[in-house]
């Protein structure tokens, strides 16, 4: 603040008289935290499937009004601390600078051999997936975790699109090799050169192909399990086909082992070599 910045404060009461006394505009939301019982107090660092779905429920708590808030305000940055994990889902889904304050050790190799779970840890965290899943699945349905770049081709019209979503990248064309090194799930209509890209980087799909050509080539990554087929153009279809593909490790898993395939088949020195190869033999 002495630096000429303005800075809100998201805390709780007991602080903050504190955090304006330093010059701070505190912002207090006591109210919506989830009520913690006396059992779930012994929890705390025990149990991670616990450890997750309060951060869910409070994230989904903070989100309309913090969003709308820090919207308005236009921040430069969002720091919070390493356990407040809502600070950094709010700055992804609002695409502000994050910034991680932690207060803890430097993470490192010797740190690392320290902080490895015990086997009741990992117990709790294998049994508990299913509570963890479901609590993943909320914070999609609320627009976190998921960023969509959409190429629309060069004559549509972008501003006649209407009101686009802020987790939505809009464009007439992309570098699609670029988006694809950091994806999670690509919906294509299924040309060859678009599949072979996709499983080349070891990216599962959603198929939606437009022609006879193309639906055999989706037929068989179907086939091979690295996408699913989107049977309908709607958007709770196709909402639903992302989230199936995303959630279930299965289609990254065959997609990869795929693109495995594809790296070992030598690229583009091998094609060459053989056509030398066949070249000088005749």
């Amino acid at each position: 603040m002495d630096r000429g910045n303005e800075v809100l404060y998201y805390s709780f009461n007991d602080f903050k008289e504190k955090i304006e006394r330093a010059g701070a505009r505190c912002i207090c939301c006591d109210e919506y935290l989830p009520k913690l019982r006396p059992e779930d107090e012994k929890k705390i660092g025990k149990d991670f499937p616990a450890l997750i779905e309060m951060i869910v429920d409070t994230t989904i708590s903070l989100d309309k009004k913090v969003c709308k808030e820090l919207k308005d305000f236009s921040p430069d940055c969002i720091v919070s601390d390493s356990l407040s994990f809502w600070g950094k889902l709010f700055a992804q889904k609002l695409n502000v600078q994050y910034i991680c304050s932690t207060k803890f050790f430097a993470f490192n190799d010797y740190t690392a051999k320290m902080m490895k779970p015990g086997f009741n840890e990992i117990i709790h965290m294998t049994l508990g997936m299913g509570r963890i899943n479901k609590k993943i699945k909320l914070l999609r349905e609320n627009g976190y975790d998921v960023d969509v770049v959409m190429s629309v081709g060069k004559d549509t019209n972008i501003e006649g699109l209407g009101n686009i979503p802020d987790n939505f990248q809009v464009k007439n064309n992309v570098d699609q090799i670029s988006v694809l090194r950091n994806t999670d799930v690509f919906i294509t209509h299924c040309g060859m050169n678009s599949v072979n890209e996709s499983l080349y980087y070891g990216i599962p799909m959603v198929l939606f192909p437009q022609h006879s050509e193309q639906m055999m080539v989706a037929n068989r990554v179907n086939d091979l399990g690295a996408g699913v087929m989107l049977n309908k153009n709607k958007v709770k279809c196709i909402k639903d086909k992302v989230t199936q593909v995303i959630n279930n490790n299965k289609y990254k898993e065959k997609a990869n082992k795929l693109a495995q395939s594809f790296h070992n088949a030598g690229g583009a020195k091998k094609a060459a070599d053989t056509i030398l190869e066949v070249a000088l033999k005749s």
